[in-house]
């Protein structure tokens, strides 16, 4: 017995239950799964480097295929507007009037008039 009252045995034994405690511990938090990681530390900061790297180069990918994307159609407006400029109004308005002096002459009821335009439209 020593001073505080306490046996060899005792001590020993205690020392080692404290002893496993530690190294059970140490297993627990080594085994940790990867999702419980941010929550207790991370074992390896270059995984999670890697992960964000792989992580933003997927961003920049996204990003690169939107932008992409918007210059196809940017170049299709561009056309659209360039060919729509250059139709001539007088053209338009000539065939404008064929079709609605075309319709005046031909009467009846609405469906043989869509009938008439479409088969000197298609013409």
């Amino acid at each position: 017995m020593n001073s505080f009252g306490i046996s060899a045995r005792e001590s020993f034994g205690f020392a080692l239950s404290v002893g496993l405690v530690a190294v059970f511990i140490a297993l627990f938090f080594n085994a940790t799964p990867k999702t419980l990681s941010p929550v207790i530390g991370t074992a390896s900061p270059s995984a999670d480097s890697i992960s964000m790297l792989n992580d933003a180069n997927a961003a920049v990918n996204d990003i690169n295929i939107h932008l992409a994307e918007i210059s196809a159609f940017d170049a299709a407006t561009q056309q659209t507007s360039s060919a729509l400029s250059n139709i001539n109004p007088s053209l338009i308005n000539q065939e404008k009037n064929k079709i609605s002096s075309s319709d005046v002459a031909t009467g009846g009821d609405d469906a043989s008039k869509i009938d008439n335009i479409l088969n000197q439209l298609s013409q």
